[in-house]
């Protein structure tokens, strides 16, 4: 079974643990007996309303002078054509455009994405624990981050952990723990089929995690969305579902997608899960198709969207470099 943390049982009526600065304190005596540095990466893309909240909220709980939690954030961009980029440097933060960081590649070869900016991310994060954050959370709270680094730094067996929130639903104003549409009418009925270890999965495509990053090194990078699907079942995999650790992050608010690109998303995953069903011996295809035909209504008559999904696939850092 995989290990559920919830730091989170008694709150204040902020939200608030009551118990955070003991977890926190916890955290930070064991990060510096280890000698241990921490480091988040950011994708982002087009995220000028949000990221500025969360890299102050970073920075106010995180990086104090007495109590430096956080040694490290980076943002890597896809080529934002807001003012994401504005809102970062001005915050002081560093900020990467992601052809401009990690290994020079051909005109051709270039992908933008979010397992991309990850992949990119790591060529140049220098923390032993590495955290990645989505950039859209609406009004973000300390309780996002914290509890990721408390089954690292406490239990030498985890390797990886991730994130469960409540989620807003839609119309009726209650919060669940459930996963969002693509998870649970895509992604988790085929992880339970083919991947059955993975069926206590609470949030499988939740984009803040934590790891070590020695870990991360040795993994490959789909470039795109399906980056989160990729990495749990390689760790799983490789390391042994009992070695990720699950853990309560409380109450994440991030703007909803159309159904034309969760569409898109579902695709990207499903692909993600299918290849590696092939790649573990799990299910044998002689290919797996990355074009998507999508229906659409124009002046009464329909017409086709055709997409190619395909996922690029980054190498191990710890390969690539050899």
């Amino acid at each position: 079974m995989l290990r559920f943390y919830n730091l989170l049982t008694e709150k204040n009526n902020k939200g608030i643990s009551k118990r955070r600065d003991e977890y926190l304190e916890q955290i930070f005596e064991r990060k510096r007996k280890l000698g241990l540095s921490i480091g988040i990466i950011v994708p982002t893309l087009n995220v000028e309303s949000t990221v500025g909240e969360l890299l102050d909220m970073i920075k106010e709980y995180f990086m104090k002078k007495d109590l430096v939690l956080v040694d490290e954030v980076i943002v890597v961009d896809s080529g934002s054509i807001d003012n994401t980029k504005e809102e970062v440097i001005s915050r002081g933060f560093p900020f990467y455009r992601d052809i401009d960081i990690g290994p020079k590649l051909s005109k051709e070869n270039v992908v933008h994405g979010k397992g991309e900016n990850m992949w990119r991310g790591l060529h140049v994060l220098k923390s032993d624990i590495v955290i990645f954050m989505d950039s859209d959370p609406i009004d973000p709270n300390p309780e996002m981050l914290w509890p990721l680094i408390y089954p690292l730094i406490i239990d030498d067996n985890i390797v990886f952990v991730k994130s469960v929130f409540n989620r807003l639903t839609n119309g009726d104003g209650n919060f669940v723990q459930t996963g969002g549409r693509v998870t649970e009418i895509s992604v988790r009925p085929l992880l339970n089929i083919i991947f059955p270890e993975l069926k206590y999965i609470i949030q499988p495509l939740n984009g803040n995690v934590a790891g070590w990053k020695d870990i991360f090194l040795s993994l490959e990078f789909p470039t795109g969305y399906g980056v989160e699907t990729s990495l749990l079942i390689d760790i799983a995999m490789k390391y042994g579902v009992n070695r990720i650790a699950q853990v309560f992050c409380g109450v994440f608010y991030q703007q909803g997608n159309d159904l034309y690109n969760l569409a898109k998303m579902s695709f990207r995953c499903q692909n993600v899960i299918l290849k590696k069903a092939m790649q573990y011996g799990r299910l044998s295809f002689n290919k797996v198709s990355s074009k998507f035909y999508q229906p659409l209504f124009v002046n009464k008559c329909i017409e086709w969207s055709i997409s190619d999904l395909e996922e690029i696939v980054r190498p191990p850092i710890i390969h690539f470099n050899k």
